[in-house]
């Protein structure tokens, strides 16, 4: 099962580089809401997987108080994946600035990340409370 789990972050790692530089290389310009959350979806890809892994394979040492750091790289990737890839469908699918704006405005403070881990694992079939 770790050798499934290395391959598939490894996987994921790859190909969230390699998209980081097909998106500077196909842009002229680097601004814009769509080169961005291009750039923080993917970046988000990449300190996800780092923090699983730091966590899956146990590189830091848990009797420490720094265990911490592993579960906050996963939070902050999920947050980071999340928001840029919402932020590129709803781009995609609304023409209306107005309404592009009012979707950013909303994700800039989205609830505990607990909410979404528990509502991810009730659909999953899985009950953490």
């Amino acid at each position: 099962m770790k050798i499934i789990i290395g391959c598939l972050l490894g996987l994921a790692l790859y190909n969230s580089i390699e998209l980081i530089v097909m998106i500077l290389v196909t842009f002229n310009k680097y601004n814009g809401l769509y080169f961005w959350s291009l750039i923080v979806s993917t970046v988000g890809v990449v300190v996800y997987a780092l923090g699983f892994l730091i966590k899956y394979f146990h590189l830091l040492d848990p009797n420490t108080n720094i265990c911490f750091v592993a579960v906050t790289m996963v939070i902050v990737g999920w947050y980071m994946m999340v928001t840029g890839q919402c932020t590129q469908l709803h781009f995609e699918l609304t023409p209306n600035k107005r309404q592009i704006r009012s979707i950013c405005c909303s994700m800039v403070s989205p609830p505990p990340s607990y909410k979404f881990a528990s509502c991810s694992s009730v659909c999953d079939g899985y009950d953490m409370r």
